[in-house]
């Protein structure tokens, strides 16, 4: 189990406990069904990485956010804009590397997600 504490803009800190196993639909189905019978409300974050042949390497895309973050400083970049911004930032510095990148996690996200749905609707109708 690993325990990662992100503090947001507000000070509150936000703690995320990962054990980071390659787990099926069904086994995320039935983490999310225990927690539940836990008496757990919280959500179940579910995440995955991007397909490998599209995956960026973390050092590219570090190195192309913290210039996409400079360049929104300088231009002051604010607000609702931000999100847009960044977004076409990271993707100019990528090539485009970083858009096939977020449209191939897109798909295997949906995926996933239609998958443990499946696997949650099988269970509530037993």
């Amino acid at each position: 189990m690993r325990e990662v504490c992100i503090r947001i803009n507000t000070g509150k800190e936000l703690r995320i406990l990962s054990n980071d196993l390659d787990a099926s639909a069904r086994e995320i189905a039935d983490i999310h069904r225990a927690a539940r019978t836990l008496g757990r409300s919280q959500a179940t974050l579910v995440v995955q990485p991007p397909p490998a042949d599209v995956a960026l390497d973390p050092e590219t895309v570090d190195r192309a956010v913290a210039g996409a973050l400079d360049e929104a400083r300088a231009r002051d970049v604010r607000g609702a804009a931000v999100t847009p911004f960044l977004l076409a930032a990271v993707e100019r510095a990528t090539e485009g590397r970083s858009l096939a990148a977020n449209l191939g996690l897109l798909e295997e996200n949906a995926f996933l997600a239609g998958a443990i749905a499946t696997e949650l609707a099988r269970e509530s109708q037993s």
